[in-house]
């Protein structure tokens, strides 16, 4: 399925290259392997903070602006991960220009970071207050802090760039 998916972005660098639109490309420098292990943990961790960020801020209606913080930041992790999507259809994953890298595999580590990070301050906020902490603002950050942990190696290992095209 490797060697597939390889041959089809070797195909489209060639239609980028006629078309002249190939310029400076970034690639993962990490083996195939291990990219798909880690996109595989990164999934899982932005699927528990997607699922519980919606439960939670659907339970809140966003009453203070730390509500409004973790909104905002799944949407960016949202936002990332429609992207990578995005990429993927025009396939553009694998040899991503440098704004293709940071919108996508940047985004999405980066919302979970945001998303945790707020999920700790909120849940802080609601123990000072009336000494319990939702469990979903536990799971927000624990998807968070997987979704960072798992993406930041991704999209570090973006960091070679090729050029195509160029005589």
């Amino acid at each position: 399925m490797l060697h597939a998916k390889r041959s089809l972005t070797e195909e489209h660098i060639r239609k980028l290259e006629q078309a002249g639109r190939a310029g400076e490309r970034y690639t993962a420098t990490m083996p195939d392997v291990s990219f798909l292990v880690l996109g595989l943990i990164c999934d899982a961790g932005w699927l528990i903070q997607v699922i519980a960020g919606i439960i939670y801020l659907t339970r809140h209606a966003l009453w203070n602006g730390l509500d409004i913080l973790i909104a905002t930041a799944l949407a960016v992790t949202i936002a990332g991960i429609g992207w990578i999507i995005h990429l993927n259809r025009i396939h553009e994953k694998e040899i991503a220009t440098r704004l293709q890298k940071n919108l996508g595999f940047g985004m999405v580590p980066i919302g979970g970071l945001l998303t945790g990070v707020f999920g700790i301050v909120q849940a802080i906020a609601q123990s000072t207050a009336d000494l319990t902490i939702s469990v979903l603002l536990v799971w927000i950050t624990v998807g968070g802090a997987i979704n960072f942990l798992a993406g930041i190696p991704i999209f570090l290992s973006f960091k070679k760039g090729i050029r195509y095209g160029i005589q």
